[in-house]
């Protein structure tokens, strides 16, 4: 109940910043019976790689085939995966733009300050990173997703093209 009381926060957040910035939002929902079993069945738990695929990923695709770019909010610190990855990316039928994914944490805290954009105040409860009710614990950065499991990444961002690793020198 504790965690479902937080996760009303973040819902709070969304309806605010839709009035402050004027934004027009598109809600995109998994297949009602699909997630139905997801939740009955706790996939989060034992199949996390499917219920993410269900709920997040497979939503998604008729929108994606709507556009040409997607444009998001990744920044390279956040995880080693995310490190590697390009300011454009082609996946799929669709252009990936990452603006910000070489920005340092530093600096993205600075800018939200001086533009005053608020951060989530699920983060002043110590929640890094917020996705599912279920896959979202307190943890720093992405630490409290999936906890207990090496995962990092729901799937919406998969890797098809990612930046060669350096290679020190000897």
């Amino acid at each position: 109940m504790i965690q479902l009381i937080i996760f009303l926060k973040h819902y709070s957040t969304k309806k605010d910043l839709i009035k402050r910035f004027q934004l027009k939002i598109v809600d995109i929902l998994p297949n009602e019976r699909e997630n139905r079993v997801t939740r009955e069945e706790s996939w989060w738990v034992d199949h996390p790689k499917m219920c993410c695929s269900v709920n997040k990923v497979v939503p998604l695709e008729p929108i994606k085939a709507k556009h040409k770019i997607w444009i998001s909010g990744l920044m390279s610190y956040q995880t080693e995966f995310r490190s590697h990855l390009r300011i454009f990316e082609q996946q799929g039928d669709i252009i990936k733009f990452h603006p910000i994914i070489d920005i340092e944490e530093g600096e993205f805290l600075y800018q939200m300050g001086i533009n005053q954009l608020p951060l989530h105040p699920l983060e002043e409860l110590g929640f890094g990173s917020i996705g599912c009710i279920n896959c979202t614990q307190q943890g720093e950065g992405r630490s409290g997703r999936w906890k207990g499991t090496d995962k990092t990444e729901c799937g919406l961002h998969p890797g098809y093209f990612l930046k060669r690793k350096k290679v020190k020198s000897a």
